[in-house]
């Protein structure tokens, strides 16, 4: 006869009223969020404010203020006052001749990058990343199949090689420049009232001209952002990561700090493999990882290998790191409120690791479900919530000694089981998360739906 455990018989069993009241206690449904799409995974304010955009292109930045349930709709961040055009371009062909003709005169770019990064009720922060192409010759270049000097065709505004009967790529002499910038939006004026630059070191030929936010420091006024680390066009990823913190006050970068990384091939890791990151409430906290997937069913051994994945807890104050051993697919995490520990879940393995800061050191392992994907601090610091597909699991922290379990229908009633990974934000040091709209799929599983909106859970301690 097949013995069922007290947790699995939580799992099947109906939820009596009196255990969905004290679990809905716990975590309950605040309210939900419409008329925007999605919500940014990105703390512009870890006290109160959450990034969304409109449903419609441009996709204008929505901010949502969950003390006060309201949306504030900012312009589209391209077209603010104070932010340079972006060239226009017709369609069709004539797009093509127009922007050879602007890269001749050194007057094309676009704005490869630009994201609201901090909020404070008056002032939105805001990440630009200024992408221009331009001609890197005196005069006309040469063929490089040939050597022969090409000559301008005017009507294309292309270089054509009369010898070997071909145009001559405009990569052979244009060059990509790549320009970072902070803006600051004022709302009551409704203008960009200063921009300044930022720094990004991009001479590793492996770097990408990518920029990620990290997270902005409302009490000191830093907003901090690093080099993106992943592979796209290259052959192996950079082996460096560059951190890097802007000062508001002073306008310019006023330190920087450098982690080396394994150097990662292209073909011998997991398809979707980047360095991802998440910090601490008071960014005193960072942590890097390196995403990584089982290389079979039921291993915890991973595509990446000499060395297996990695990760590094970075001390922003001492401007010092610590190395720690990262499991395959790392979904859940937070950081404790002294910035003493570092917890980190895994979906494939169902385990959450403990980490001490200062030192590095695993310090716990317990196992807690199947595909965790988030992992909640309760706003007195002394609870962990990791929400795996079936349930939630309690812990104590930063011991994790089990406490209870609560099962999804407390939480999400009506639904016993989630079909993928959820994408959820904490906010207001673990009173609220934000995750999407929980609608059934076509499969009959539920999952939370980013494109209508999001909804809004209060946790108690």
């Amino acid at each position: 006869m097949k013995k069922f455990t007290v947790t699995a018989l939580l799992l099947v069993l109906p939820l009596i009223p009196e255990a969905r009241k004290a679990a809905q206690s716990e975590i309950s449904l605040l309210r939900t969020v419409t008329g925007v799409r999605e919500f940014k995974n990105f703390q512009i304010n870890p006290d109160r404010y959450v990034l969304s955009q409109m449903p419609e292109r441009p996709w204008a930045p929505v901010i949502y203020d969950i003390a006060e349930d309201k949306k504030l709709q900012l312009p589209e961040i391209s077209s603010m006052e104070g932010i340079p055009r972006e060239p226009a371009l017709p369609l069709g062909k004539e797009r093509r001749y127009k922007m050879s003709e602007l890269i001749l005169k050194g007057e094309y770019f676009r704005w490869q990058a630009k994201q609201v990064v901090s909020f404070d009720g008056k002032t939105a922060g805001i990440m630009l990343v200024k992408e221009a192409v331009k001609k890197t010759t005196d005069g006309p270049p040469a063929c490089p199949k040939c050597g022969n000097s090409a000559r301008l065709l005017e009507q294309y505004h292309r270089y054509y090689c009369d010898a070997c009967r071909s145009y001559v790529d405009e990569k052979d002499y244009t060059a990509t420049f790549y320009e970072p910038l902070f803006a600051a939006y004022d709302l009551a004026s409704g203008l960009v009232s200063w921009t300044a630059p930022l720094e990004i070191d991009l001479s590793n030929p492996m770097e990408q001209g990518g920029i990620e936010p990290l997270g902005y420091d409302h009490e000191g006024g830093y907003f901090y952002y690093s080099n993106r680390v992943f592979m796209y066009k290259n052959p192996r990823s950079s082996g460096q990561i560059l951190i890097y913190r802007f000062n508001v006050n002073s306008r310019r970068v006023d330190w920087k700090y450098r982690v080396e990384a394994p150097v990662r091939h292209k073909g011998k890791t997991a398809g979707s493999y980047s360095m991802h990151y998440f910090a601490s409430h008071d960014m005193k906290t960072i942590v890097f990882w390196e995403y990584d997937e089982s290389y079979g069913v039921g291993t915890a051994k991973g595509w990446l290998n000499d060395p297996p994945a990695r990760g590094y807890i970075v001390n922003t104050a001492a401007r010092s790191h610590k190395e720690i051993p990262v499991m395959v697919t790392p979904y859940g995490h937070t950081v404790s409120r002294d910035n003493a520990y570092v917890a980190m879940g895994s979906n494939q393995l169902g385990s959450v690791e403990l980490f001490e800061s200062s030192s590095g050191k695993l310090v716990k392992k317990v196992n807690a479900g199947k595909a965790i994907y988030h992992i909640q601090q309760s706003p007195d610091g002394k609870k962990l919530y990791v929400f795996n597909r079936y349930a939630v699991e309690v812990y104590s922290f930063p011991d994790l000694k089990k406490i209870k379990t609560l099962p999804l229908t407390a939480v999400f009633p009506g639904i016993t089981k989630l079909l993928v990974s959820e994408k959820v934000l904490s906010l207001d040091e673990g009173r609220h998360f934000v995750m999407g709209v929980m609608k059934k799929t076509s499969s009959g599983h539920w999952s939370s739906d980013l494109e209508g909106g999001f909804q809004v859970y209060r946790v108690g301690d």
